[in-house]
């Protein structure tokens, strides 16, 4: 890398302000560039003005969303990009999804690098969804999903299960694609962590969708209680359909030992993690597994789902449990073993910390990304 910082930019398909682990990632992949000494500009689709990142000089340059629908974003973000890149020199562009559809062409003209973050928890599965008007669907998704990846010079995947789906998948060449593990802030790490006589404060906390398995974690302790376990407080920090939670846990007769929390930052999520015992994060597909990864930081032995990256995350009977995807009966066997083996739990949960503060790093996710946008890009094509 040469002395004077390289300057890259980074698309977003979202406000950076939204729930869930891609603005997290994005904003850490930004600061953790910044910390190695790249200039990036983030440029989110939002209709927020420019702002600044926790003091960092971290430039913010809003792209408004389409009028017609959200796929044609790209459109604006093709705009804030070309204005970015003529006042000044740019090595690279990344993008996250769909908003980086019409950059592919821009960007080889120049002679800048493109790269994707290929960040979707099932690619598969989304290949898969059906919806009434089929040839629209498949045209779409060529166009604002698989072209993307395909014409990238590098794709960075999550995990090496998203590595493997993007060739078999969305037909992306293997030799574009560079696994690329996501980190967890050194904060989880320094939560105190005491060791208790019982396993009875469970804690869930991200999206309350069916794709996290909330219903599924809500049978399982339907469950724990009909075999006599039934001094325990579940609480959930997150945002989505509390209502329906609420009243899923009602009809389940477990309400009055669940707390909904809302929506915490990281900072309000601290005291909360510090005060449970386990973390049970369900989900039934995962791209990587952000929250899981941040709770064995934590000190927390998981219970999961045997699906996606999570195994390449939680190592199952070390760091905690793995069990099929919305398998109701089999996260409740996983709950009582935790709950009447706490000294068990309790080692779980030291053992996932080591293994992420080895392994899952921003720095690290960082290094590996300016590796592959900074090298030498392909040469301008003549107009």
């Amino acid at each position: 890398m040469s002395s004077k910082p390289q300057h890259v930019v980074m698309t977003f398909p979202d406000p950076l302000s939204s729930p869930g682990g891609g603005p997290i990632g994005c904003l850490s992949i930004a600061r953790a560039l910044h910390d190695l000494g790249v200039d990036v500009t983030l440029v989110p689709v939002s209709r927020t003005s420019d702002l600044h990142v926790d003091d960092l000089p971290i430039s913010i340059r809003s792209s408004l969303p389409s009028r017609v629908h959200y796929l044609l974003d790209g459109l604006g973000i093709l705009k804030s990009v070309r204005s970015t890149c003529a006042a000044r020199t740019t090595a690279a562009v990344l993008s996250w999804s769909h908003e980086g559809a019409f950059l592919p062409g821009f960007l080889r003209r120049r002679g800048i690098s493109f790269g994707m973050i290929a960040a979707f928890p099932d690619y598969r599965l989304f290949k898969r969804r059906r919806t009434e008007l089929r040839w629209v669907k498949g045209l779409a998704d060529h166009w604002f999903r698989k072209r993307p990846l395909q014409r990238a010079d590098v794709v960075f995947a999550l995990s090496t299960f998203t590595a493997g789906q993007l060739t078999e998948v969305m037909g992306v060449d293997p030799r574009c694609i560079r696994k690329t593990y996501w980190g967890v802030p050194p904060l989880f790490l320094e939560i105190p962590r005491r060791r208790r006589p019982t396993v009875s404060r469970i804690l869930f906390f991200g999206a309350f969708t069916e794709g996290k398995g909330v219903t599924d974690l809500l049978g399982a302790l339907a469950q724990v209680r009909e075999q006599g376990e039934t001094a325990w407080e579940l609480r959930m920090a997150g945002w989505g359909d509390e209502d329906g939670l609420r009243q899923a846990a009602s009809e389940l007769g477990i309400i009055e030992q669940v707390k909904f929390l809302g929506r915490l930052s990281h900072e309000e999520l601290l005291p909360v993690l510090e005060w449970a015992d386990l973390a049970i994060l369900p989900s039934r597909a995962e791209s990587f597994g952000l929250a899981i990864a941040e709770a064995q930081a934590a000190g927390l032995p998981v219970v999961s789902c045997r699906t996606g990256a999570v195994p390449e995350i939680v190592e199952d009977g070390l760091t905690g449990w793995l069990v099929e995807p919305g398998d109701s009966q089999a996260i409740a066997s996983a709950l009582l073993a935790a709950m009447r083996g706490p000294k068990q739990a309790f080692d779980m949960g030291m053992a996932g910390r080591e293994r992420v503060a080895n392994r899952f790093t921003w720095r690290a996710t960082a290094e590996a990304m300016a590796e592959g946008l900074l090298e030498p890009a392909p040469p301008p094509i003549a107009a």
